[in-house]
């Protein structure tokens, strides 16, 4: 966690341990989950999903140039600071893969990846899987295989049909598709070039990438400004719920 340095990964600064548990030294993000953003807004106009989207991505990237496979993708897991810009939290289901693959069944039954569902060999690849998905949660307020028991939504995520709303435009219809391969060789962002191959695919056309790294963007979410004192009043218990979770 410590080796992570990204501006859109939650920021580890140490890590203390004891006889009662392990405990987590993490920067304070006071805007929000963005799960409780979509729920407010129902679904996000594109231009939103882009933004979320180029950030998510800039970060997998990072983690997998360290071998690293996320494994738990979701809106949940994604935190706005108090500027507004998004942070990946939660590596307790991510695992460094310098070799071969790996088989653990992991991971949120609405994001599992064909190759997890069937007990396949596979690495890093089921996070492009996973940004499919949320591409299109975020833009249709609900995930493409969504269904009451986990099972079907098992059956449609390996169906290889993804039903796309009328009011997806073809660039995000695009990517969407090429994202939710269900081959895990001819998955964008899987195939040679890694994720420079999404980075480029048209839907991000206009996007600059240079401005959202260097945060010179303005984030389509402006967080409500929290009281600093309120926020450090939390109780130890909730503090040391955290730590655990994040194991």
């Amino acid at each position: 966690m410590k080796a992570l340095v990204h501006p859109f990964i939650a920021r580890c600064f140490n890590v203390m341990e004891d006889h009662k548990g392990k405990y987590f030294l993490m920067e304070a993000l006071c805007g929000g989950e963005l799960c409780e953003m979509l729920y407010f807004e129902a679904k996000f106009p594109e231009d939103w999903t882009i933004f979320y989207a180029a950030s998510v991505l800039t970060a997998l990237a990072h983690m997998h140039e360290r071998k690293i496979a996320y494994r738990d993708l979701k809106t949940e897991n994604l935190v706005l600071d108090e500027s507004g810009y998004v942070k990946v939290v939660d590596f307790g289901l991510a695992k460094k893969i310098t070799s071969g693959q790996t088989y653990t069944f992991c991971g949120t039954p609405d994001y599992l990846a064909p190759e997890v569902i069937l007990n396949e060999g596979y690495d890093w690849g089921v996070d492009y899987w996973g940004l499919g998905v949320l591409i299109y949660e975020m833009t249709a307020g609900v995930a493409p295989f969504f269904a009451d028991n986990p099972m079907d939504t098992y059956r449609k995520a390996l169906s290889g049909h993804v039903p796309i709303p009328e009011n997806f435009s073809r660039a995000i219809a695009s990517i969407i598709k090429k994202l939710l391969h269900t081959s895990q060789t001819k998955r964008l962002g899987r195939t040679v070039g890694g994720a420079t191959t999404v980075m480029c695919h048209r839907w991000f056309s206009n996007f600059d990438w240079d401005g959202l790294m260097e945060m010179r963007l303005k984030p389509p979410i402006e967080p409500e400004k929290k009281d600093p004192d309120r926020e450090s009043s939390a109780s130890q218990h909730d503090v040391e719920g955290f730590a655990t979770d994040f194991l």
